[in-house]
Order: structure tokens, then C-alpha cells, then sequence
């Protein structure tokens, strides 16, 4: 698949929209930003310029972090986990057994949901980050890869 490296002005509009969604400081500067044609976006260290890349036989570069989606970015389990632990907003904790559920890729309905905007949040449980969930209509529905969900959903 073929990806393209972000220009500048696309960089610090991610970097927005993470400030406005989550109120997080990223370093954009650390890092090269590219995404594919299905918009997701990837990040790989600045620190790449140092390897000498002829010497290596295949490469895959870059981590995962999110999907460009409707003028906001879903984050990946591994950008919540970057994202998250700056973040001052949008976050939602799950309690013991929501966070068992939502591991097995449930659906979230709750009461205290229903005073929240609708939009992306950063799913966490005792100040670790499971990627993110979408609300709306007061269910934060489970974004967690089938690959990476435990055992089956209820």
C-alpha cells in the first residue's frame, strides 16, 4: 500500500486537532509523519535519517497511531498510549469490569456518558490507555482490532 509523507501544514493540523480533542503537547518536530490511501496515519523517529537503509534487505517502517476520519483522528492503542499521557481531555476511565468488557470489543452504555460531546475519547483504566472509542447518543462504541480483543464479545 502505498503511503506519502505529510507536508508541514498537514502535520500541524493533526497536532490541532489533537489539541483541540485532547489538550495534549505533541512534538511534531521528533518525528515524520505519512499516511496511506485509507488515511491512516503513521509516525516514524526522525532519528531513521541515521540508519544506513542499503544494508537492510526489507523495511517496514513506521507506527500506527490513528485514521484521519470526518475532520477528527480515531487514535490507534499505541497513539492513545502516546497521546494519553498528556493528554487533559478526552478521556474516559472504565472501571474494573467496563474495562474487561470493552478488552473483549463491547460496546459501552452508561448514564455518565450522556453529558459527554459526541466524538472520539482516549479509553483508559487505572492510567493506561486502550486506544479509543467513538460516542455518540451515550455508547462509546469499541474500536479494538479483532486481532487484539480478548476472547469473544457478550
Amino acid at each position: 500500500m502505498r503511503a506519502e509523507f505529510l507536508q508541514r501544514k498537514e502535520v500541524r493540523k493533526i497536532n490541532e486537532m489533537l489539541k483541540e480533542n485532547y489538550d495534549a503537547e505533541f512534538n511534531i518536530d521528533d518525528y515524520y509523519f505519512f499516511k496511506n490511501t485509507k488515511d491512516d496515519i503513521f509516525l516514524i523517529s526522525r532519528s531513521i535519517e541515521n540508519i544506513n537503509i542499503d544494508k537492510i534487505k526489507e523495511i517496514s517502517a513506521g507506527l500506527y497511531v490513528g485514521q484521519l476520519t470526518g475532520g477528527s483522528i480515531r487514535l490507534s492503542i499505541e497513539g492513545s498510549q502516546i497521546i494519553g499521557r498528556n493528554a487533559k481531555k478526552g478521556i474516559i476511565e472504565l472501571n474494573g469490569e467496563e474495562w474487561l468488557l470493552w478488552l473483549k470489543k463491547n460496546d459501552m452504555e452508561s448514564s455518565r456518558f450522556n453529558d459527554l460531546k459526541q466524538g472520539y475519547y482516549i479509553v483508559s483504566h487505572n492510567n493506561d490507555f486502550f486506544g479509543s472509542g467513538h460516542l455518540k447518543n451515550g455508547i462509546l462504541s469499541s474500536y479494538v482490532p479483532k486481532s487484539r480483543a480478548v476472547g469473544e464479545p457478550h
